[in-house]
């Protein structure tokens, strides 16, 4: 069974009709949006000691906070980008999340004060949908046999931020320009998602059409 699915008849359909340069924008996407979740896990604890609060022995409640609330901020929003993607298509909430990635990213990493990061940290949560709609487009822009490709693709792509992004964040950190890494520690790992979420938008504008109509022809 397994040979004839990955050397038969489905070889030949996966090799015509992947769509390969929509996938990668998406993968890319996903991969800025880990990097926003959980780059910020490996330096956590010494940023806020650096904002001032608490020692080795207190850090961890306000670590917690900072952690969980991009999470916390998605319960208020998700259900509400759901019912906008599917009235103004999919392309917008990617480029709302990105943007948000991008441009809260770079406001956490110049934040001076613990309060400051945490709205960042909020804000991005809030307007964060690119796991919302990324298997909707995934089944959108795929044929029934092809669709097991993208979704394996979507957990390739997720897997591999969150593997990743901690260890790069945790060598990057701080590892200033100029001597920022003085006031600014967390600022190096920051301007990396930010230049992910920059290129997630200029790959998602090339290469992924608006499905939105492929839903309604499907219906």
């Amino acid at each position: 069974f397994f040979w004839n699915f990955f050397f038969g008849e489905m070889k030949k359909e996966v090799n015509e009709k992947v769509p390969k340069k929509e996938l990668f924008a998406i993968c890319v996407a996903l991969i800025a949006h880990g990097f926003n979740l959980i780059q910020l896990f490996s330096y956590a604890g010494f940023l806020v000691i650096h904002f001032g609060l608490g020692d080795r022995n207190s850090a961890g409640y306000y670590v917690g906070n900072l952690a969980a609330v991009f999470m916390f901020a998605r319960i208020f929003t998700s259900i509400p980008i759901g019912y906008f993607s599917d009235r103004y298509g999919r392309k917008p909430i990617f480029y709302i999340s990105l943007i948000s990635i991008a441009v809260c990213s770079i406001g956490f990493g110049l934040s001076r004060s613990y309060t400051a990061a945490l709205t960042f940290r909020a804000i991005s949560g809030l307007f964060n949908g690119i796991l919302i709609v990324s298997k909707t487009v995934i089944s959108e822009i795929c044929t029934r046999k092809t669709e097991p490709v993208g979704m394996t693709t979507i957990s390739l792509s997720t897997n591999l931020s969150l593997l990743v992004a901690p260890g790069l964040a945790g060598i990057l950190y701080n590892k200033g320009i100029f001597g920022s890494e003085k006031e600014y520690p967390q600022l190096l790992p920051n301007l990396l998602t930010s230049f992910m979420a920059i290129l997630g938008i200029i790959l998602i504008w090339l290469w992924l059409p608006e499905t939105l109509h492929v839903r309604s022809i499907k219906k």
